[in-house]
């Protein structure tokens, strides 16, 4: 079930599975083909809006392309992914925000970029806590999430391809997750609503999620 806030929409899986990592085994690898590429340039061109070097650090990298990339335009890339299994990175990488923060007790982070991983922690607000400890006073905070309260979401309910659960946790509305930076005093500079990709194969799988009984055919 997902619980829904009457009054910010925020939404809540419940329960949570005491044990996730059996929901991500072969999740990584290759889930987005041709347009990983495209997808991380796109999102290091947002950045660069406001950051154009320093410490990188991605929360949830998984297959790692968007570090690999920023890598590659004078950023030092740090990243933090549960999930990652054992494969060899061009860049640092961590288990939790706190084995992180260790590795760098003296620096700040430039950027902190959060691709699609808030979704999927148990505690978004203890997250946003730790990112404010760790970024720098004149950092950037990147933040990517499915909109629960989008025109996709309402009209496809349980069939919806980006509900995911019980991967996904924590179910934003843009009411709901603005309410949670200005809690951490962070000043929203930009707001988005679309990334290509990601609305193609949601309108186009969650139509088909809805007309048969097989479900994410395309994965």
């Amino acid at each position: 079930s997902v619980h829904r806030c009457v009054v910010c929409g925020l939404g809540q899986t419940q329960p949570i599975p005491e044990d996730l990592s059996p929901y991500y085994e072969n999740y990584y690898g290759g889930r987005h083909s041709f347009s990983a590429r495209y997808r991380a340039s796109r999102r290091l061109a947002r950045v660069s809006r406001y950051v154009n070097d320093g410490l990188l650090l991605d929360i949830g990298y998984g297959e790692g392309t968007f570090l690999e990339f920023a890598a590659t335009q004078g950023f030092e890339c740090v990243g933090v992914e549960r999930f990652s299994g054992s494969n060899e990175r061009t860049f640092a990488t961590f288990e939790d925000l706190e084995a992180a923060r260790q590795a760098y007790p003296t620096r700040k982070f430039s950027a902190i970029t959060c691709w699609h991983s808030l979704e999927h922690v148990t505690d978004a607000d203890d997250v946003l806590a730790n990112i404010c400890e760790m970024l720098a006073d004149d950092g950037s905070l990147f933040i990517a999430v499915p909109n629960f309260a989008s025109r996709q979401a309402e009209m496809f309910g349980k069939d919806w391809l980006h509900l995911d659960v019980p991967r996904h946790l924590v179910h934003f509305t843009e009411m709901s997750i603005e309410k949670m930076l200005r809690k951490h005093d962070l000043h929203i500079a930009d707001v988005w609503h679309h990334e290509s990709e990601y609305d193609i194969m949601g309108w186009s799988q969650s139509f088909l999620n809805k007309i048969f009984s097989e479900k994410n055919v395309f994965f």
